[in-house]
């Protein structure tokens, strides 16, 4: 009754998925998603709720909406939305190849404004191993593992990284530098 913008119902969603109260942290966002009928940030964390509970169908369709109401002013939120549909469309069950098509769309649009976030890298990375694009894989691992970001990130995103580079080259039949991206990560 104070808080008639329901910021209050924004931080309180935000706080029971950091908790895993997925549930209860639906019943605040689309709270705040009601207050907000405009804004797209509330459509994405109702997403995030449904990606938390691996429901993948329900995110993709909060994240559509989503992304309709996002203006052309907010390129961070469109970045942040292009991650989380990427992410969603690499683990819908397979339809061909189009769902890991649209993924690569996605994610390769947020790595484009975004290229020092290694979570992304990996992510993107994986995406072109599921769709047999090896020689992207091993471009995009090879940047990754060039740039000085890698040295501060943590050892377990460093070994993702250089197991993505080795299965990358494995396929391509590069087995000497493939054993030598193993053992690195």
């Amino acid at each position: 009754q104070i808080d008639p913008t329901g910021s209050v119902y924004f931080n309180l969603a935000t706080a029971y998925l950091a908790n895993r109260q997925t549930k209860k942290a639906r019943t605040a966002a689309l709270e705040f998603a009601g207050r907000r009928k405009g804004e797209a940030r509330g459509l994405e964390l109702v997403g995030d709720t449904y990606f938390a509970e691996n429901d993948w169908q329900h995110a993709l369709d909060q994240y559509l909406r989503a992304e309709k109401l996002l203006r052309p002013n907010q390129a961070h939120d469109q970045v942040q939305l292009s991650i989380r549909l990427g992410k969603t469309y690499r683990r819908l069950p397979s339809n061909g190849t189009q769902n890991l098509s649209l993924a690569i769309e996605k994610l390769s649009t947020a790595w484009s404004s975004n290229p020092t976030s290694l979570e992304l890298a990996t992510e993107l990375g994986a995406a072109y191993l599921e769709a047999r694009q090896d020689a992207k894989a091993t471009q995009l691992t090879d940047k990754v593992l060039a740039a000085p970001e890698l040295g501060k990130a943590p050892a377990d995103q460093h070994a993702a990284i250089a197991a993505l580079a080795g299965k990358a080259l494995f396929n391509q039949h590069k087995l000497k530098e493939a054993r030598a991206r193993f053992e690195a990560a």
